[in-house]
C-alpha cells in the first residue's frame, strides 16, 4: 500500500473530522441509539406488562374459579349429609339391619340370591318395586326433584344390601363396591367422592358421591346413602367465566393429568367421555411448572398459550375436596393476549422516525452555535498548559459555555492556591511524621511496661526466624537489651537450652498452626532445684494468609507442677485409705468367727484342760489382731468412734502422769492450755489415742539430747483462705471455730521428703514398730472432720497442729454411756433369730453361739435368699442381724425390702465401719441396734437377749 492510500484512508478516522462534524454525527448516533434503546425497551416492557398482567388475570380466574367448583362439590356433600339426617331414612335401615340372622355366613348366602334375584328383574317386577315405591325411595325422590343434578340416588344398609332408589340400578348387593367399602370404612363411616365417569344407567358425566346414614345417637354406620352427581354443573360455572373473553378457556385437570375441556363437560354424552379417556394426559413437567408459578408460557395443540393452575379446594381447605388432587386450569392463546403490543409496535417506528429528523435539524443548528466558544477556551487552555496561570478565558454568554469559562479561569486561580498550600502542607507532613514516630515510640514504650506486669516470657521472631521484639521480663532473664537483640538469630543468643526449637519454628512456617512443648532446666546450681516451663508458637499472618512472624509465649509452671504432684501424693493416700478400710473390713468378718469359735471353745472346755492355755493365747493374738484392723480403720477415716462431748484440756491432764511415765526422763513436758477451751464432739478414746502417738513421736525425735515436749490448746477461726489445714486429709474444712491441738518438740526434725511420708500407712524411721501409729492418727483426724498440719526442719523440731470443729449441738454435759444391764435366761427354743451374712464363718460362729443358748438360727448367704426367706417365715422370726457389706443386694437394699415385708422388724445391723457411717446412712430408718465387728461372744449375746426380751 502506497503513503498516499494511507493518507487517504486516516482522513476518514473520526479524529480527523472537524468539532462541528462531529459534534453532529455524535448528536445523531447518540439519538438514533436513544430513540432505538426507548422503542425496544417500551415494546418490550409493554409486551411483559401485558404478558404478567394476562397471567395475573388467569390466576385470578383460576382461584376464584377453584375455589367455585370446591365450594360447590362441598355443598353436595353438605346436601347429601343433611339427607342422612331423615328420620325415615335411619328407621328404614335400622329396620333391615335387625332382620338380618345372626351368623354372617348366612347373611352372606341371602345378599347373593337377593343379588342373582334382582340382575333377572325389571321395574315392574315386585322386587323392584318393593325398592323403589317405598317411602324411603320417595324421599330419596323428593330430594332428586329439589336437586335434579344429583340423577341417581339410592341407600343401603350396613351389608351393602339395597334399601330404596329412585331407579332401578345395576346391583342389589353393592357392599363388593370400593365406594361403599370406603364410605363404610369398616363401620367408622368416611365421605367418598369418585373420579368423573360416565354412568350408563343415567347416560350422564357425573362423580359418584356417598355418605354414611349413621344411627339416631350420630355413633355407629348403619347405612350408605349414594348419588351420581351431574358434571355439567360444573361445566356450567367454568363456562360462565369465560363468556365475556375471546380465546379464554377454562378447564378441569384430573389428578392423572388428564384435562376435562369445559365443551366436554356441557355435552356429558358418552362421546365426550371417550374423548375424556382417550385424551393424552398432560406432560408431568408443565404441570409442575404451573403449580410453581403463577403463570407460565406452555404449548397446548401447537399453540403457544398463557396458563395458569390452581387447585379445587374451598376456603377452609376441606381434606376431601382438596385430597381429590384435581385442578382448574386457565389458558388463553398468547398471541390473543399480546393483541396490542402488534399495534404499538408500529406506533413506535413511526414516532422514531420523526424525532430523527428532528435530531438533525437541532444537530447543525447546535453545532454552528456551540463550536465557537469551544475553540476560544481551548485556545486558552493551550497556553495554560504552556505555564502561563494568569491567562483569564472570555466569558461571552451566560449559558453552560459561559459556565465552562468561568470554571475554567476558576480552575486556574484554583491551581495557583493548591501549588501555595501543597508547599505548606509538605512542611506540615514533615511534622507530622515526626510526632507519629514519636507516639510509635511511646506505644512500644507502653507495651513493655504492660508486658513487664506478666511473669511469662514474649518473643516475636520473623520469617529468618530473627528476634524482631522481646519483652523487658525476658531480656531481663537473658541479660540483654533490645538493642543487642533485634536482627541476631536465636542460636547467636541462646534462648534457654532448647534443642528442638529451630524445628518448631520451622513446622510453624510450614504448617501455619501453633506448637506447644514444654521443657526443664536446674537452677541455682543446685541439682535438685529444678525449673519447668511450658512455651507455645503462635503464628501471625498478612493479609493473604501468609505466615510473617511468630509470637514466642514463655511461662514458668514450676508452681503448678507442684500443685500436680500434692495432688498426686493426696490421691495415693486416699487410696491407701480405702484400701486399708477394705482389708481391715474383710479382716473383721474372720476375727468375729476367731473370737466366736475361740470363746465357745474356751467355754466348752474343763479348767483344767491341756489346750485350755493355747486357746486362752488364741483368743489373745486374736484381740490384738482386732486392735491393729481397729487401727486400720481409723487410718481409712471408717473406724467405730463413741462420739461425746470432750473437754480436751481435762483429757490431757487426766493422762499426764500415764504421759509422764511413758516419755524418757530428760524429756520435760510443758503444758500451755487455754482455760476458756470449749467442748466438741468426739471419741474420747480416739482422741486420746492421738496425743498419745504424738507425744511418744515427740520424745523419741528428741533422742538421747535433753529437750522438751510441749502441749498447747487453743481456739482458731478458719476461713475458706485457710487451705493449709485439709491438704492431709483432703476434705475441706467448712468455716467456723476449731479447737487446735499442738503438739511441739525441739527434737532431731524432718526434711520435706521425710515429711511427705510420715502418714504412709507402714512407713516408719524406728527400729521397731508397725507405722500405723501417725496413719490411725490421720485416719482418726479424718473421721472427726478436722484438719492437721506438720511444719518441721531438721536439728529445729517439728510442730502438728490438729484442728476439731466445735458444733452448735454440743453442750457442756459430758454424755456418760450407761452400762448395759444383765437380761434374764430366755426360755430354750422360744425364739428364732435370722442371720443374713456373706461369710460362712460368720454365719457358723453366730449359730453355734446363739445354739448354745438355745435360741433357734436361720441364716441367708445373701440379700436376696434373705428376704424370700423372710417373706415365708415372718411370723416366727423375732430378730435379723444383717450385715450391711454383701454382693448382689446391698444392705441397705435388704433392710428396705424387709422392713416393707414387716414394717415392725426388728432388725440389728452390722459392719466393721463404724456406728456414725450407718447412723448417716440410716438416718430416716428404724434401727433396732447396732454391732460393731469384730464383737466377743458375750456382746452378741447380750445384744440378741436384750431385744428378745418380751
Amino acid at each position: 500500500m502506497s503513503i498516499n492510500s494511507r493518507e487517504r484512508k486516516s482522513k476518514w478516522q473520526l479524529s480527523y473530522f472537524k468539532l462541528r462534524t462531529k459534534f453532529v454525527l455524535v448528536f445523531l448516533l447518540i439519538s438514533l441509539s436513544s430513540v432505538t434503546a426507548v422503542a425496544l425497551t417500551v415494546n418490550y416492557t409493554t409486551s411483559e406488562t401485558l404478558v404478567k398482567t394476562a397471567g395475573i388475570d388467569l390466576n385470578n380466574l383460576s382461584n376464584s374459579q377453584g375455589f367455585a367448583v370446591g365450594d360447590l362439590l362441598a355443598h353436595q356433600i353438605d346436601l347429601l349429609q343433611s339427607l342422612t339426617l331423615n328420620e325415615i331414612l335411619i328407621s328404614k335401615a335400622t329396620l333391615s339391619n335387625d332382620f338380618y340372622p345372626e351368623k354372617s355366613e348366612m347373611i352372606q348366602t341371602e345378599l347373593a340370591a337377593k343379588d342373582v334375584a334382582w340382575q333377572n328383574a325389571v321395574e315392574t317386577d315386585r322386587t323392584a318395586q318393593i325398592i323403589l315405591t317405598n317411602t324411603s325411595a320417595d324421599e330419596l325422590e323428593g330430594f332428586r326433584a329439589r336437586f335434579p343434578n344429583h340423577q341417581e340416588i339410592f341407600i343401603t344398609d350396613k351389608y351393602g344390601a339395597l334399601l330404596a332408589a329412585t331407579n332401578m340400578t345395576t346391583d342389589y348387593y353393592q357392599g363388593d363396591e370400593t365406594w361403599w367399602q370406603i364410605a363404610y370404612n369398616d363401620g367408622l363411616g368416611s365421605t367418598y367422592i369418585g373420579q368423573p365417569a360416565f354412568d350408563e344407567s343415567r347416560g350422564v358425566l357425573g362423580l359418584a358421591m356417598a355418605v354414611p346414614i349413621y344411627d339416631a345417637d350420630g355413633e355407629s354406620v348403619i347405612g350408605i346413602l349414594r348419588s351420581v352427581y351431574d358434571l355439567t354443573t360444573i361445566g356450567d360455572v367454568l363456562h360462565a367465566a369465560t363468556i365475556t373473553e375471546d380465546e379464554l378457556y377454562l378447564d378441569m385437570l384430573l389428578s392423572d393429568g388428564r384435562v376435562l375441556q369445559t365443551p366436554q363437560l356441557l355435552s356429558s354424552d358418552l362421546a365426550a367421555w371417550e374423548a375424556i379417556k382417550t385424551a393424552v394426559p398432560l406432560d408431568k413437567p408443565i404441570i409442575d411448572t404451573l403449580q410453581t408459578h403463577t403463570f407460565a408460557r406452555i404449548v397446548l395443540d401447537d399453540v403457544s398459550n398463557l396458563a395458569s393452575l390452581s387447585p379445587i379446594t374451598t376456603i377452609d381447605q376441606d381434606p376431601l375436596i382438596t385430597n381429590l388432587g384435581w385442578q382448574v386450569m386457565a389458558h388463553q392463546e398468547q398471541q390473543s393476549a399480546l393483541a396490542l403490543v402488534t399495534a404499538q409496535q408500529r406506533n413506535i417506528l413511526v414516532l422514531a422516525g420523526f424525532i430523527l429528523g428532528i435530531s438533525i435539524i437541532g444537530a447543525l443548528v447546535a453545532a454552528q452555535f456551540l463550536t465557537k466558544p469551544i475553540l476560544r477556551l481551548t485556545a486558552v487552555a493551550q497556553q495554560v498548559r504552556e505555564g502561563n496561570l494568569d491567562v483569564q478565558a472570555p466569558i461571552e454568554s451566560h449559558d453552560e459555555i459561559g459556565d465552562l469559562a468561568e470554571t475554567f479561569n476558576s480552575m486556574t486561580d484554583r491551581l495557583r492556591l493548591v501549588i501555595t498550600q501543597l508547599k505548606d502542607h509538605s512542611d506540615l507532613l514533615e511534622q507530622r511524621v515526626a510526632q507519629r514516630t514519636a507516639e510509635i515510640e511511646r506505644q512500644q514504650k507502653m507495651l513493655d511496661v504492660i508486658l513487664s506486669t506478666t511473669p511469662n516470657y514474649f518473643f516475636i521472631f520473623d520469617q529468618q526466624c530473627r528476634y524482631s521484639y522481646a519483652s523487658p521480663p525476658a531480656l531481663a532473664n537473658m541479660g540483654v537489651d533490645l538493642e543487642q537483640i533485634t536482627g541476631k538469630t536465636w542460636q547467636e543468643i541462646p534462648l534457654f537450652e532448647l534443642d528442638e526449637f529451630q524445628n518448631e519454628l520451622d513446622l510453624v512456617f510450614s504448617t501455619k498452626d501453633t506448637v506447644a512443648n514444654e521443657f526443664s532446666i536446674k537452677s541455682g546450681g543446685d541439682e535438685q532445684a529444678v525449673q519447668h516451663f511450658d512455651y507455645a508458637l503462635d503464628p501471625v499472618y498478612d493479609k493473604t494468609g501468609q505466615v510473617v512472624s511468630i509470637v514466642a509465649t514463655i511461662r514458668d509452671v514450676s508452681e503448678k507442677k507442684a500443685e500436680q504432684e500434692a495432688m498426686w501424693h493426696t490421691q495415693k493416700m486416699e487410696s491407701l485409705g480405702i484400701l486399708a478400710g477394705g482389708v481391715a473390713h474383710d479382716f473383721n468378718n474372720l476375727l468375729v468367727a476367731m473370737l466366736s469359735q475361740t470363746s465357745l471353745a474356751l467355754l466348752k472346755m474343763e479348767p483344767d484342760a491341756p489346750a485350755r492355755r493355747h486357746m486362752e493365747k488364741v483368743l489373745q493374738a486374736a484381740e490384738r489382731a482386732a486392735a491393729l484392723t481397729k487401727q486400720m480403720l481409723d487410718y481409712s477415716g471408717r473406724g467405730t468412734f463413741d462420739m461425746q462431748a470432750i473437754q480436751l484440756n481435762q483429757l490431757i491432764q487426766d493422762n499426764v502422769h500415764l504421759l509422764t511415765a511413758v516419755i524418757p526422763k530428760h524429756v520435760h513436758l510443758q503444758l500451755n492450755l487455754d482455760e476458756t477451751l470449749p467442748l466438741f464432739l468426739g471419741d474420747p478414746g480416739q482422741i486420746q489415742q492421738i496425743v498419745m502417738n504424738l507425744i511418744l513421736n515427740a520424745a523419741e525425735a528428741i533422742q538421747s539430747e535433753i529437750g522438751q515436749v510441749t502441749i498447747c490448746t487453743k481456739t482458731k477461726e478458719i476461713t475458706e483462705a485457710d487451705e493449709l489445714y485439709w491438704h492431709l486429709t483432703n476434705q475441706p474444712l467448712l468455716p467456723g471455730p476449731y479447737i487446735m491441738l499442738c503438739v511441739k518438740d525441739n527434737g532431731s526434725g524432718m526434711d520435706s521428703e521425710t515429711v511427705s511420708k510420715i502418714f504412709d500407712p507402714f512407713f516408719t524411721t524406728k527400729f521397731t514398730g508397725r507405722g500405723l501409729g501417725l496413719a490411725a492418727s490421720l485416719g482418726i483426724v479424718r473421721g472427726h472432720k478436722g484438719g492437721l498440719a506438720v511444719t518441721s526442719q531438721p536439728g529445729v523440731g517439728t510442730t502438728f497442729e490438729l484442728l476439731f470443729p466445735i458444733t452448735a449441738t454440743t453442750t457442756t454435759d459430758l454424755i456418760v454411756q450407761p452400762e448395759p444391764e444383765l437380761f434374764r435366761q430366755l426360755p430354750k427354743s422360744a425364739h428364732t433369730v435370722l442371720v443374713i451374712d456373706d461369710e460362712k464363718p460368720v454365719r457358723e460362729a453366730i449359730v453355734d453361739i446363739l445354739g448354745m443358748e438355745g435360741i433357734k438360727v436361720l441364716i441367708a448367704a445373701d440379700g436376696e435368699t434373705a428376704v424370700a426367706l423372710y417373706r415365708q417365715n415372718s411370723h416366727i422370726i423375732d430378730l435379723l442381724i444383717l450385715d450391711l457389706s454383701m454382693p448382689g443386694l446391698s444392705g441397705q437394699q435388704t433392710f428396705q425390702q424387709l422392713k416393707q415385708i414387716n414394717p415392725e422388724a426388728k432388725i440389728i445391723l452390722s459392719s466393721g465401719y463404724s456406728a456414725g457411717e450407718i447412723s448417716r446412712q440410716f438416718a430416716d430408718e428404724a434401727i433396732t441396734d447396732f454391732l460393731s465387728k469384730p464383737y466377743k461372744m458375750a456382746t452378741l449375746i447380750r445384744t440378741v437377749e436384750q431385744h428378745l426380751q418380751p
